[in-house]
This record gives structure tokens, C-alpha cells and sequence, in this order.
């Protein structure tokens, strides 16, 4: 009489968290999840880590009919865990509060900007010199904060095109004014430092704090050297494929 073949209740447990890890870090990658623990950049090791794992589960299969005298599960708990922290919800990333925590000056004074050396060039593009005309790509975002930022006064004047998201800090600010904010990501959603350019616009108050928005207006400095940027148009807009912007 042939032996009835009995699964191995602690390799399937094994094959089962794998399999379920793998799974809840492909979630991360499409549905863009993923940014609350690395940047775009680290997605290729993403990947690797999930084939590697599928690979690790599949191995599991050759063992699953295997006798299994004493039944060990500890080891699983390196997986169980973090699968835990994958599955439970997190709170979704507010971005005027999150800009709130910086303050005004963090946005319009030059001191106050934290940023790489700015000794060697920024690659940017968008400039029309002629007309005195600047379009930002959203990729190109950061080199444009920083540029104008720096060197600002050779920009007066200029008419400029922009995006970003709505911050208004009521007890700061006037009732005409408002930051067109970006969240720079240098390592994970934990990181995300606010960027943003202070705008002058007599509809403001109109505007609701986290609208991303298309603005169109003139660079210009005021008597307190703040760089601000004054609306001529200021639109409703898509937020953008990729919300967030790197360090140049």
C-alpha cells in the first residue's frame, strides 16, 4: 500500500509569507506606494527583490512533501513582521501640513534654503531670453527653485510659468499671498522637505490649501528682499505623473 503523502506544514507556512511579500512589494511598485519608503531610483532593486523571492518560494515547493518531525516556525517572523507593517494603513502624506511645519521664511529667504553646493552649472532648459519668458518642466523643477533662488535678480522681470500645489499660512501671510510648493524627496517620504516660491495673487484667499495649480507671473523682489513671484493667471492643473522632486 503506497503512503499517503502529507504536506509539510512549516514549508508551506514559509512558501505562503514569501509568496505574500512578494506580492505587497509589487503592490508598492504600481501603485506608487513605494515612495513612502525609497525613491523612484531604488525600484530596479525592487524588482530584483521580488524575483528573488518568488525564486525563494518556488524552491519551497521541492521540499513541501518533505517529513517534518519538529515544527519551527520563528524564523518566519523576519517576514510576518514587516509583512505587517506593509499591510496596515498609512496615513496619506498632507502636503500644505506637512509645509506648515517650515514656516514662511523657510520659502522666501535665501539663508534659510538648505541645498547642495551651487558652485557647478544647473542643467536647465525652458528659457526664452529674448522674450524674458520661463517655462518650468516639472522635472526640471528643483534646478529652477535653486537657480532662481541664487541668482534671482538677473530673472527680474522675467514672465514665468510653474506648477506646484497651494500653501497659505494664515497667520503669516496676507490675504494676497500663497506658495506655489513642491515635497523634495531625498531618500523616502519620511524626508520630504517643502519647496516653494512666495506668490503674490489678489484671488488667494480663494485658493484651497493642496490645489495644484498652473501659475503664470512676473519675478520680481520686494523691498524686504524677499523673491516672490507676481500672478498674472493662476489655473487648476493635474497634479503631475510624478508628485514629488529630487535634489539636483
Amino acid at each position: 500500500m503506497q503512503q499517503r503523502k502529507v504536506i509539510n506544514l512549516q514549508v508551506l507556512v514559509e512558501i505562503l509569507c514569501l509568496m505574500i511579500f512578494a506580492i505587497l512589494l509589487d503592490n508598492l511598485i504600481v501603485s506608487g506606494k513605494y515612495q513612502s519608503y525609497v525613491t523612484p531610483k531604488m525600484i530596479p532593486y525592487f524588482y530584483f527583490a521580488e524575483i528573488v523571492i518568488f525564486i525563494w518560494a518556488e524552491a519551497g515547493i521541492f521540499r513541501l512533501f518533505k517529513p517534518q518531525y519538529k515544527f519551527r516556525l520563528f524564523h518566519c517572523y523576519i517576514l510576518i513582521i514587516p509583512i505587517l507593517f506593509l499591510i496596515l494603513p498609512n496615513a496619506p502624506i498632507n502636503s500644505s501640513e506637512l509645509a506648515s511645519r517650515y514656516g514662511i521664511e523657510a520659502f522666501v529667504l535665501k539663508d534659510s534654503i538648505h541645498t547642495h553646493s551651487h558652485d557647478e552649472p544647473i542643467e536647465i532648459t525652458g528659457i526664452d531670453d529674448v522674450n524674458k519668458i520661463i517655462v518650468v518642466k516639472d522635472e526640471e523643477w528643483s534646478g529652477w527653485f535653486h537657480e532662481i533662488m541664487f541668482d534671482g535678480e538677473k530673472y527680474t522681470g522675467y514672465r514665468i510659468v510653474i506648477k506646484g500645489f497651494v500653501f497659505r499660512d494664515l497667520i503669516k501671510m496676507k490675504d494676497d499671498e500663497f506658495i506655489v510648493c513642491r515635497l523634495q524627496m531625498s531618500c523616502c517620504a519620511s524626508d520630504l522637505t517643502p519647496m516653494g516660491i512666495l506668490t503674490k495673487y489678489e484671488r488667494a484667499k480663494e485658493l484651497r490649501d493642496n490645489q495644484w495649480v498652473k501659475l503664470e507671473g512676473v519675478l520680481s523682489f520686494d523691498s524686504e528682499n524677499r523673491f516672490y513671484i507676481d500672478a498674472i493667471n493662476v489655473s487648476p492643473t493635474e497634479k503631475p505623473e510624478e508628485e514629488y522632486i529630487y535634489p539636483i
